[in-house]
């Protein structure tokens, strides 16, 4: 009576059985499927549920079926991994644009972005004074003869444009100075430690202000000269 007992515990547990010429019933090879999936089995089990698949047509319909289950499971959570989800390829492509944004910017000679940039901020305000001294005309008046109405109904835009090309001139000439302010008061704001700018951050800076620079004195020439 008890040999019986033990013999159907034994049979209950498939992986305490002898592993050597073993015999698998339907239920015990369909128990050992999800590790026979993930090679998780010995030699041994895995060549007597060979054996048993070889001779059982319902349990390779079962072992089929968990199959399709696991492979409807993993398509459904592939979007949420990281690197497998559209995010996650959004934030891999933005840290690779990053890494070659800050390599640009270890490249640039730092004398001779400087030699520039102080060259540039003395071009644009002198040309900024002479065009402001021009007369008031505006460069398309007379292509435009209606433009002039539009410019005496905006004439605050001279003043709008005078204070952007002094905040770009600004960030040209103090790109460094404007960083470390910048990551201090974002350190403040977050209460982390304040860390200094990177060389990315202070020619980004820099370039902003090159751009603004440019295009202020471009909009001046044409539409608000005083």
């Amino acid at each position: 009576m008890d040999a019986a007992a033990q013999g159907d515990s034994i049979r209950e547990s498939p992986l305490d059985l002898p592993q050597k010429g073993i015999v698998l019933k339907c239920d015990e090879a369909q128990a050992l499927f999800p590790a026979y999936l993930e090679d998780g089995l010995t030699p041994d089990l895995t060549g007597a549920v060979d054996r048993h698949l070889m001779e059982c047509a319902p349990c390779n319909g079962e072992l089929n079926k968990l199959r399709k289950e696991e492979d409807i499971l993993v398509e459904a959570l592939r979007e949420l991994r990281p690197s497998d989800s559209y995010r996650g390829r959004v934030a891999a492509m933005c840290a690779q644009m990053h890494a070659r944004a800050s390599e640009m910017a270890e490249s640039i000679p730092e004398s001779r972005w400087a030699a520039f940039r102080y060259v540039l901020g003395f071009i644009a305000i002198a040309a900024f004074a002479l065009v402001s001294m021009g007369g008031g005309q505006s460069t398309w008046q007379e292509y435009w003869p209606n433009l002039e109405i539009f410019l005496q109904e905006a004439r605050p835009l001279f003043w709008v444009n005078v204070s952007v090309f002094v905040a770009s001139g600004l960030l040209l000439l103090e790109g460094r100075f404007l960083a470390r302010l910048n990551c201090y008061l974002m350190s403040r704001w977050s209460k982390h430690p304040a860390t200094p700018p990177t060389r990315l951050e202070i020619v980004f800076f820099e370039m902003v202000g090159a751009l603004g620079v440019i295009l202020c004195l471009f909009f001046h020439y044409l539409f608000v000269t005083a």
